[in-house]
């Protein structure tokens, strides 16, 4: 762990069907993002979804925990997580989740990275991760630079 910084991650009590329906519903429905943490600016991970109805957004926070908010624009319920929870969550997920894995992965190295330039550049990788292929993402992760021709 960086600079000595204790995190505390909950523990989270889920059957493997449990994080195999959450993975589900993660890869159809769901959005790994991020958000700028307002104490020193730098990017966290983010996990939401969002539902017409709130029927299946009360399970999860039954057995995940998060909150639901009423959206109004376009009407529906959001379903979203942050810190040690998502964290824990994404976490549980990631064995059972397809089309998403990449963006776990990229998600669970923000948790742990405390340097701000450092954070913003998972924050750009993990928003553009629909959109690039998947060696080019590697690339990214690893720190080097494609060399133009």
């Amino acid at each position: 762990m960086a600079r000595g910084i204790k995190r505390e991650v909950p523990v989270i009590d889920a059957s493997p069907e449990d994080w195999a329906y959450l993975a589900g519903i993660i890869d159809g429905e769901g959005c790994i993002g991020t958000i700028r943490t307002t104490s020193n600016g730098r990017m966290r991970p983010v996990l939401s979804i969002k539902q017409k109805y709130p029927t299946v957004l009360n399970r999860l926070v039954l057995s995940f925990g998060g909150w639901i908010t009423d959206r109004t624009n376009p009407p529906g319920y959001l379903w979203r997580l942050t810190s040690g929870r998502a964290e824990a969550v994404i976490e549980g997920a990631l064995p059972y989740l397809t089309l998403k894995e990449r963006q776990a992965r990229v998600a669970l190295r923000l948790f742990y990275e405390y340097d701000l330039e450092e954070s913003k550049r998972l924050a750009r990788i993990l928003s553009t991760l629909k959109r690039i292929p998947p060696e080019e993402v590697d690339r990214r992760l690893s720190g080097s630079r494609r060399k133009r021709s």
